[in-house]
């Protein structure tokens, strides 16, 4: 593997000067160099790294419109649909969406976490001539991800993040039990004629999600056909793509089970992350350096919640 050559030069500028201020004799010009190198290294291999993508960010919208600096946001929420009518010239009874309309408070919340890097560890890399080992930054990327996962299905009670499964506007459906192929395609059916209904037309569900373990039910021939009950639900129902999410076979610790059925749409419902995934420059702590790690991001807010259905009980 070819040694990286290139760096930061505030990281460099900054290591030397955290040296200087510590007294540390270790730090030499050829070793901050190096150093730099490496951070620079670890931190392109921790923005590369391909893992596989956590659920909630392949099935709900992502979106990035918030600045990076902000620590609060307002958003709106519409908890029916306005309608539009035919008027005269000079009338003055317009409808508006107002009384349907509020406006809400959101929070950003950063998320950190970082990692040590000790002299003697880029000493030795530095000897061989090799990278450093980057299993503890994509640690910290990985770590990242999987909070901001957590954050959009769970929530946090802690700082009033609420759970998309604790929203107190979306509609809900108990099941009957998916047992039988038949109850699971009814109440998805069920689901998806909600949304077009309440919304009078105006939103149509274009997204499924169920936990794994309810994917056989799915496998089974419907009846008078030749086809599995998914392709003839697809069939029927042309434009909805299904998923699965492992977060679903569990909302709410007690082993209840549910599925969503909604809009995509990131005007209905997103994860917004004003700043994704940063490594910052290292930090001199004794014997080592320690990087943190930082991002933000306001959980899932939905806004629109009649355009999503969850069906809970399966």
């Amino acid at each position: 593997m070819q040694l990286h050559t290139r760096f930061d030069e505030n990281e460099l500028a900054m290591l030397v000067t955290q040296a200087l201020i510590m007294g540390d004799a270790r730090m030499d010009e050829n070793l901050a160099l190096f150093m730099a190198r490496q951070v620079d290294y670890l931190k392109t291999k921790a923005y590369e790294v391909e893992y596989a993508p956590m659920s909630a960010m392949t099935i709900f919208p992502m979106t990035s419109e918030i600045p990076a600096e902000a620590k609060n946001f307002i958003y709106g929420i519409y908890d029916q649909v306005g309608m539009a009518k035919i008027i005269a010239d000079y009338s003055d009874d317009l409808p508006t969406v107002d009384a349907n309309y509020r406006e809400e408070t959101g929070r950003v919340y950063r998320l950190g976490d970082g990692f040590h890097l000790s002299i003697d560890e880029v000493k030795i890399a530095q000897r061989a001539g090799i990278n450093m080992n980057d299993r503890k930054s994509r640690a910290a990327r990985k770590a990242i991800d999987t909070k901001m996962n957590d954050l959009a299905w769970r929530g946090d009670a802690s700082h009033q993040i609420p759970s998309i499964f604790d929203h107190p506007n979306i509609p809900r459906i108990l099941s009957a039990g998916w047992s039988d192929g038949g109850v699971a395609l009814g109440e998805l059916e069920k689901a998806v004629s909600n949304i077009k209904t309440i919304t009078k037309g105006n939103h149509r569900a274009n997204r499924i999600v169920i936990p794994p373990s309810t994917n056989t039910v799915f496998t089974k021939r419907a009846d008078g056909t030749t086809i599995s009950l998914r392709d003839y639900f697809v069939s029927q129902y042309p434009g909805l793509t299904w998923e699965e999410a492992y977060e679903l076979e569990d909302i709410d610790g007690n082993g209840t089970k549910a599925a969503l059925v909604f809009e995509f749409d990131a005007d209905n419902l997103s994860i917004e992350v004003p700043e994704p995934f940063n490594q910052l420059a290292p930090q001199a702590q004794n014997l080592h350096y320690k990087v943190p790690c930082t991002a933000k991001t306001t959980g899932l807010t939905v806004y629109r919640p009649l355009t999503i259905q969850i069906i809970t009980g399966l």
